[in-house]
């Protein structure tokens, strides 16, 4: 001890070599004759303080002589200053971890085994109601938090101590009401609860939840297509039921797929256009666009964009106003417009044309008949059949003139369709295609047959021309006779779509451009209209007509 040998004790006083305080303990001893025990004495060296303050357990026994008296103390020294330092270093532990959970802003309950409860916090009695730490330990964790006793709840606490596995969980008090997550921590001696107060997070979240309900209900409400692009991926993160419902897609089709992705653009300034907002996002108002379905049909549509901040991320909110129906009305008023416009030229012009047309074929023939021509003969032949040819344009051309009234009376489509069979099955088989009938029972119209049996035979005819297959369908519905025509060729160009109807527009090398003109213009006469659908599957020419019935006849004949 002390770096000394036991020699270096043997007759010297034990106050010369360690003096201390504790002078008065050994004459207690010597005076009361009794044992005297200390734990844990503290003592620092005089000789060598640089070791610190130790600690010993002491026993000083005294020793007797036969007489009874003292005749020496037992002194006997154990040094516990590792186990005192451990000592308080645990409670220095115990202390900062009690630090730690009395700090928590949560309830923080640790139970046993026996579910009684082994440490509660100071946030955790408070809401139990109370006063102090005693009241709490040792006390029945089902007696403290009477919500635990509810059976969801209590199957939860139960699973977690049997399962040994951790639980999380969600209750809205009742005494309280307020919400709190509950976690539940198993360990070697039981478990370890915290209740953490949500109720500011749980009404963000209502409050968020309500707003995503809102958005969601105007970012689907309404006729106008809504999209939603990631702007940093690319891709469509959202579209609404018109989206889908106008261009044809299911929603798996689209979310996450490219916003850049051709399919979706209906010409090359779309397409430019879209990957400009993808590089330069920006809003727009107003900007004409065309987006084409998954039939491959063309939408002529108004864009808007805004610029929106979805979860942390940018996003481009597009709204596309389908304007469609509108573009193709304007078309065809301006279409009818031209068509009034050459058919007020075509009554004079043709007329004009044709007298000196007349008058130059009466010559040739004359003169082909004549001896001294006869070695030019065939050239005459083929000039009077071009003069015929250009007459017959001409005779197709006056048909565009409101001028020229024929005789009208009631008629069947179907049935003229059904007297057009055996040619037009002719002509196909002639062709190596097939026509397919689909004709339904339907009210009469108000007409001459021999423009209907035109306008069916130039529409029929193109349909053969663009295809193998051509299917002719009759319908009756809100008091309209339909006539669809459809092929299945590879659909009208969106340049060719905007001008059809206009005289001589033509895609056939020996073609006038003039069958569909005419058919505009005699069903427009009747009180009709054709319209038209195509896409990459196809093209229909859809032919309605008002139905005619008796009662509408006899008013016109004044007999009613």
């Amino acid at each position: 001890m002390d770096g000394k040998r036991p020699e270096d004790f043997v007759g010297k006083n034990h106050f010369e070599l360690y003096p201390s305080d504790a002078k008065g303990i050994f004459n207690k001893v010597i005076e009361d004759k009794q044992e005297y025990r200390m734990n844990a004495r503290r003592f620092i060296y005089p000789l060598n303080p640089e070791r610190g303050v130790t600690y010993w357990d002491w026993t000083l026994a005294p020793l007797m002589d036969e007489s009874g008296n003292v005749e020496a103390l037992v002194f006997s020294l154990v040094d516990v200053t590792q186990t005192v330092k451990i000592q308080e270093e645990v409670q220095q532990t115990k202390t900062h971890l009690t630090n730690i959970v009395e700090s928590f802003t949560d309830a923080f309950i640790s139970v046993d085994h026996t579910w009684c409860c082994t440490y509660v916090n100071q946030e955790a009695i408070q809401r139990a109601h109370l006063s102090n730490h005693k009241d709490a330990l040792g006390r029945s964790f089902w007696d403290l938090f009477p919500h635990a006793r509810n059976s969801k709840f209590k199957q939860e606490y139960i699973g977690a101590m049997e399962t040994q596995q951790s639980r999380i969980f969600e209750y809205l008090s009742r005494t309280t009401n307020k919400w709190y997550e509950v976690r539940i921590y198993p360990y070697s001696a039981g478990l370890t609860i915290f209740y953490a107060d949500i109720t500011e997070r749980k009404l963000a979240e209502l409050k968020l939840k309500e707003s995503q309900e809102r958005f969601s209900k105007a970012f689907d409400a309404g006729s106008a297509m809504k999209s939603i692009v990631s702007i940093e991926k690319k891709c469509f993160l959202a579209v609404n039921q018109a989206w889908l419902k106008t261009l044809g897609y299911a929603r798996e089709d689209v979310i996450g797929k490219s916003f850049l992705d051709r399919a979706f653009a209906g010409d090359r300034a779309t397409e430019t256009l879209r990957s400009n907002l993808m590089k330069k996002p920006s809003q727009i108002k107003n900007k004409k666009i065309k987006f084409r379905t998954k039939n491959g049909e063309i939408r002529y549509c108004l864009l808007f964009t805004e610029l929106v901040n979805l979860n942390d991320e940018e996003c481009l909110l597009s709204t596309i106003i389908d304007n469609t129906d509108q573009r193709r009305m304007e078309l065809e008023i301006a279409r009818l417009d031209r068509l009034n416009l050459i058919g007020e030229m075509a009554g004079g012009l043709g007329h004009e044309i044709r007298n000196p047309m007349t008058t130059v074929h009466g010559f040739l023939q004359m003169m082909s008949a004549k001896k001294e021509y006869q070695a030019g003969k065939e050239y005459f032949e083929i000039m009077m059949s071009e003069l015929d040819r250009a007459n017959t344009i001409i005779s197709e051309f006056l048909v565009l003139s409101n001028k020229e009234v024929k005789a009208k009376s009631c008629y069947n489509i179907s049935h003229i369709i059904r007297r057009l069979d055996p040619l037009i099955e002719a002509t196909a088989l002639q062709k190596g295609k097939n026509v397919y009938f689909s004709l339904s029972e339907v009210p009469e119209i108000y007409g001459n047959e021999k423009e209907i049996r035109q306008v069916i035979l130039n529409l029929v005819y193109n349909g053969l021309d663009a295809s193998d297959t051509v299917v002719v369908k009759s319908y009756y519905k809100d008091n309209t006779v339909f006539l669809d025509i459809t092929d299945h060729g590879n659909g009208i160009s969106a340049e060719i779509l905007e001008n059809l109807g206009t005289p001589f527009l033509t895609t056939k090398e020996n073609g006038t451009g003039l069958g569909l003109p005419i058919s505009f213009s005699i069903v427009k006469r009747y009180g009709g209209l054709i319209k038209v659908q195509t896409g990459k599957d196809g093209t229909t020419f859809s032919v309605q007509l008002p139905a005619h019935h008796k009662e509408t006849h006899l008013l016109r004949a004044g007999k009613i």
